[in-house]
């Protein structure tokens, strides 16, 4: 790790403790007695008071260039010697990080439970350092489902949480997030809404191409997935006593995570039968993000179904989803958690049962706004396409033209639809044909 690295990493690691660009005195307290030497203890307030810069505060930015300056850099050098594990040596640029990680850690010691708890995992790491550890545990090229993974990475004696005390409760075991290191981890960006049968390659590969697409630094973009977000040991505590989350500690933990990230990712695949719309936390959170305008929704898929999707937008499978999602109701949808079903249906329609909840207009307004955001997308996606391939001379079978026409009348776009229908005639006639548009060209 250089200098600049360490520098990042360390800002990443304490901006989560400040407020507008200050750290407080007992933050800085907490920090440096961890690393400085008993006999410096004495002196810690004459250096802190050296770098306040009003009473009680002291800038991110400045404290941040104590600790990478070298001795003999700023009025506090003379005052007190850090050492290595502060980058405050003058031995060789590896001895000098040698230490880093530990600076980090000792940041993530006294993480708060709120932190922790909307903590994420940052997607680069997800796409290089957790697929590795995928293939140690389960071969290379290997792609199991999170289900799989879970007892053999997320809690068991082989998690990297393991051993360890978690921020949350204090008690041993942690989340995988909490056992990462600070660079790979902080507050949640985006909170992705999935499923755990979906395989971990689907996931990763989903979510580095909406980084990619939408111009987001992987190192620096943090998701809130709930396999390893929340400590699976206590997860695993609890089933084996037969204990399940009280209804208010429930609700709250969710809008805390929905609130805070503001942004969540529908990860949809496979995407002609999607498990998604099947599983009632996928529905519910899809429909929390609908009916909230301080949420931002994104539909993406991996890229496998995503080649899928297109290929199907030449045949009539498009259109066969798109009409499927009409379908969806939370109502009929599972989970793996009986009392989750129960929760999320009480925040649906609170003075209801389960077995009333047919004739419910809160649920039945519900499906309507999950069926009508999933048919958008559905179109959306088909248009964007169509029209990216025609825009680059890219060739493209009519009957996509077609296809993506029907989809946008029945979104009542008909301006879009008779465009595309012009183009796809176009086309058409560049292929030296004079059939319909539904019929195939090969």
């Amino acid at each position: 790790m250089d200098l600049d690295a360490f520098r990042k990493s360390l800002r990443v690691a304490l901006e989560p403790y400040s407020t507008r660009g200050d750290l407080s005195r007992s933050t800085i307290e907490r920090l440096l007695r961890g690393f400085i030497e008993e006999s410096l203890h004495g002196r810690l307030n004459d250096v802190i008071q050296e770098l306040e810069h009003r009473p009680g505060c002291i800038s991110l930015n400045a404290f941040i260039e104590w600790v990478c300056s070298s001795p003999g850099q700023g009025s506090t050098s003379s005052s007190l010697q850090l050492p290595a594990a502060l980058g405050r040596s003058t031995s060789s640029s590896k001895d000098k990080f040698q230490h880093a990680r530990s600076t980090l850690k000792k940041v993530q010691c006294f993480r708060t439970k709120e932190q922790s708890m909307l903590l994420g995992v940052s997607i680069k790491f997800l796409a290089s350092d957790f697929l590795a550890e995928v293939e140690e545990h389960f071969g290379n090229g290997s792609d199991p489902n999170y289900h799989e993974i879970n007892p053999v990475m997320l809690h068991g004696p082989k998690a990297r949480g393991f051993g360890l005390q978690c921020p949350r409760d204090r008690g041993f075991g942690t989340s995988y997030v909490d056992a990462l290191d600070e660079i790979h981890t902080g507050p949640a960006t985006v909170m992705l809404s999935w499923v755990w049968k979906y395989s971990v390659r689907t996931v990763v590969t989903a979510l580095v191409r909406w980084c990619a697409r939408t111009s987001r630094d992987p190192p620096f973009t943090y998701v809130w997935q709930c396999a390893l977000c929340n400590n699976q040991f206590r997860v695993a505590e609890k089933r084996a006593r037969n204990e399940n989350e009280d209804f208010d500690t429930f609700r709250t933990v969710f809008e805390e995570r929905v609130h805070c990230t503001g942004h969540i990712l529908a990860l949809l695949s496979p995407w002609h039968g999607p498990m998604y719309t099947t599983r009632i936390w996928c529905v519910f959170e899809l429909w929390v993000a609908c009916q909230n305008q301080d949420v931002k929704l994104e539909v993406i898929l991996s890229e496998q179904a995503e080649k899928e999707f297109h290929r199907a937008l030449s045949a009539d499978g498009v259109v066969s989803v798109w009409k499927a999602f009409g379908n969806v109701q939370i109502q009929k949808a599972k989970a793996s958690v009986p009392a989750d079903r129960s929760n999320i249906m009480r925040l649906v329609e609170p003075n209801m049962t389960i077995d009333d909840c047919n004739s419910s207009d809160r649920v039945n307004k519900l499906n309507q706004v999950v069926v009508q955001r999933l048919q958008a997308w559905c179109t959306e996606a088909a248009a964007q396409f169509a029209e990216s391939c025609l825009e680059d001379n890219v060739a493209v079978q009519p009957k996509a033209c077609a296809n993506t026409a029907w989809l946008l009348m029945e979104a009542n776009d008909w301006h879009r639809a008779m465009a595309l229908l012009v183009q796809g005639r176009q086309a058409l006639s560049r292929l030296g044909k004079t059939g319909s548009l539904e019929e195939p060209c090969l």
